[in-house]
């Protein structure tokens, strides 16, 4: 009986805990009083795109390392390693 009752008062007591520290939590936060100047727009230019633009080293260097990885896809797809032995599909194993 005793520990019936001390195990429903230690319930009461980490939720009135819980309560007390969400309590004090807010009651401690307050907004910030910094105010800031309001950002005043200024009107940029846009650099225009050349029709001749060469493509740079990291790019060509991008699609250099898309077609190893494609390379390298191809190769797991053809890997029988990766497939189970189908005596397992004969035992029931799998679904």
């Amino acid at each position: 009986m005793i520990k019936k009752l001390l195990m429903i008062l230690l319930v009461f007591a980490f939720i009135g805990g819980i309560l007390f520290l969400l309590y004090v939590g807010k009651n401690k936060m307050h907004a910030p009083s910094i105010s800031l100047p309001v950002p005043i727009s200024q009107p940029t230019s846009v650099p225009e795109a050349s029709p001749s633009a060469t493509p740079n080293g990291s790019i060509v260097e991008m699609e250099n390392d898309l077609k190893l990885i494609g390379n390298d896809l191809q190769k797991i797809k053809e890997d029988t390693r990766l497939n189970p032995p189908a005596f397992l599909f004969d035992l029931g194993l799998t679904k």
